[in-house]
């Protein structure tokens, strides 16, 4: 970890060096940050990193109604702005709201959202259907 107009992380992961801004000025903040990327960097597979979302289509997508051809985006997890995040969504005001994952690795978040998905499909799609 360095520090030049704010932290920087400088660190090897599988023999690929990775540079990364840490985000703040904040040394024990800074170093917070630093072991979560860390854990992260440890728990991401490789083998993973050049999926695309259309080859989870079926997985994770639900149809609504209409035509066939018509699929909604219910709800949304994501890391848009460097944190885990549902988006919740309405069919009339598109997002609505985010619930954010504060203390939660990316793939925590991912796990998560899947059992979420499982677990409460049809309350996500009453939910978009109504808001």
């Amino acid at each position: 970890m360095y520090k030049n107009r704010g932290h920087y992380a400088q660190v090897k992961c599988r023999g690929k060096q990775i540079r990364r801004s840490l985000g703040t000025n904040d040394l024990a903040l800074a170093r917070r940050v630093l072991a979560n990327f860390k854990r992260d960097l440890e728990l991401t597979d490789p083998t993973l990193a050049r999926r695309t979302l259309e080859t989870h289509e079926g997985r994770f997508l639900k149809k609504l109604s209409g035509a066939e051809s018509t699929l909604y985006c219910v709800a949304r997890y994501d890391c848009a702005h460097g944190t885990p995040h549902q988006d919740i969504l309405g069919i009339k005001g598109g997002t609505l709201a985010k619930q954010w994952f504060f203390d939660s690795s990316r793939k925590e978040a991912f796990q998560n959202a899947i059992s979420d998905f499982k677990a409460n499909a049809e309350e996500h799609i009453r939910f978009f259907r109504e808001n």
